[in-house]
């Protein structure tokens, strides 16, 4: 099971440009004092915005199944 959300996830969850989910990822990491790293937790990232944790993941596979799609 995936475990972490990269700026690319984050964009697509949150509907943001990729700088915005940098600065999503970097509010998450300062609320929560994560370190610095490309991308921060699933559990920090559902905790933050207060969602299910199983609704994004599905929300992650059906964007991930649906980028493969396209590009076949």
């Amino acid at each position: 099971m995936r475990l972490y959300l990269h700026r690319q996830d984050i964009q697509e969850l949150n509907e943001v440009s990729g700088k915005e989910a940098l600065n999503i990822m970097r509010d998450i990491r300062e609320t929560y004092n994560l370190p610095k790293k490309r991308y921060v937790s699933i559990s920090a990232y559902c905790k933050y915005f207060h969602q299910n944790t199983d609704l994004v993941l599905e929300a992650i596979s059906n964007t991930k199944r649906r980028i493969a799609i396209n590009n076949m």
